[in-house]
């Protein structure tokens, strides 16, 4: 696709100018002229590079402010992007979102709790929100791959680590989301991180700190949160760890603790009552049904199972001329909801 002028000048001023007020202008009619944007509030530089915008081509997917898919969580974000790329199931971006940050240099044990909550997330059919970074990041979208928004701190298409190339790879084809706020093209720089992490926090419902160091980029995310208004849910650890520090802190500041999935379920949809789930029919092995419950790839449900791709593919067919099972944008599928009547 292309971005037209406008939306490809005001995607290279991300975060420098915030466009929410111009919203009604940009919502209705074409875009502003350089007189409104002046009465705006815009510099004349900024007015100079909106008005003579060219047009961007995006090798994937974008959506504007004025679109219907727009995420309203971000309307409450200051500096809000005015455009996001991204690859993968944008559906996500409406689903209960609990972000999921710490230290790139985690330890063993953060890993594991990183991974632990991101599981727990998914489970109960929330979305994990993160930045695609090493450790933390990289250990929550791992266990998440089909539930899981990775917000990057560059362009879409600007080079990654290998290990963080390979990831992003799984999360688009496991049914997950990749996000942007800038152009493709656009590479990393020591302000676009702590500019990302705004979208992330506000994305999410609430945001758990793993690790943190005292220094740590996490923490950036979870006072963004707080400026939000959102709840901060932090890990305790050893006074002793250094990689701890952080969290400890938050916790004496007054944010919550984060100890399993049982203190994010406030935050997720509400589990069946019990004797209300739906069993699965004979023959179908639970763990497909699991994994249906929740929404999943067909790629996913394999691995699960360790089952060939064509033995998945027959199960869903069968499932699909059912009634019993739908198919989702993003070629996932997921149980369909039973009518009561």
């Amino acid at each position: 696709m292309t971005l037209d002028p406008f939306w490809s000048a005001a995607a290279r001023l991300t975060g420098k100018v915030d466009f929410l007020p111009l919203e009604p202008l940009l919502r209705h009619g074409p875009p502003p002229g350089a007189r409104e944007l002046a009465r705006a509030g815009l510099t004349a530089a900024q007015v100079a590079t909106l008005v003579r915008g060219d047009w961007l081509p995006v090798p994937g997917d974008a959506i504007t402010m004025v679109d219907d898919r727009w995420p309203p969580a971000l309307q409450q974000v200051p500096f809000a992007p005015p455009v996001l790329f991204y690859r993968g199931e944008l559906a996500l971006l409406q689903r209960p979102a609990i972000a999921i940050v710490g230290s790139r240099h985690c330890t063993v044990q953060g890993q594991r709790m990183a991974r632990l909550l991101a599981q727990a997330v998914a489970g109960q059919g929330g979305v994990v929100v993160s930045g695609l970074a090493h450790g933390i990041d990289h250990a929550a979208h791992q266990a998440s791959l089909s539930r899981t928004i990775a917000v990057l701190g560059q362009g879409l298409d600007a080079p990654l680590t290998a290990r963080q190339a390979e990831l992003a790879r799984q999360v688009v084809q496991r049914g997950g989301l990749l996000l942007s706020e800038l152009p493709p093209e656009c590479r990393a720089t020591r302000w676009t991180f702590p500019q990302r992490n705004r979208i992330i926090a506000g994305l999410a419902a609430a945001t758990v700190v793993v690790e943190a160091a005292e220094r740590s980029g996490a923490l950036i995310t979870a006072r963004q949160a707080l400026a939000l208004g959102r709840d901060v849910l932090a890990v305790p650890g050893s006074p002793l760890d250094p990689a701890s520090a952080g969290c400890l802190d938050l916790i004496a500041s007054g944010a919550g603790l984060a100890r399993d999935g049982r203190d994010l379920a406030r935050y997720l949809p509400a589990p069946a009552a019990p004797g209300g789930e739906e069993q699965p029919p004979a023959g179908v092995d639970p763990r497909a049904w699991a994994q249906l419950a929740r929404g999943a790839s067909a790629d996913q449900i394999a691995l699960v199972l360790e089952w060939p791709s064509h033995r998945v593919a027959a199960l869903l067919a069968g499932l699909e001329l059912t009634g019993r099972v739908e198919r989702l944008p993003g070629d996932r599928f997921a149980l369909r909801a039973r009518s009561d009547g």
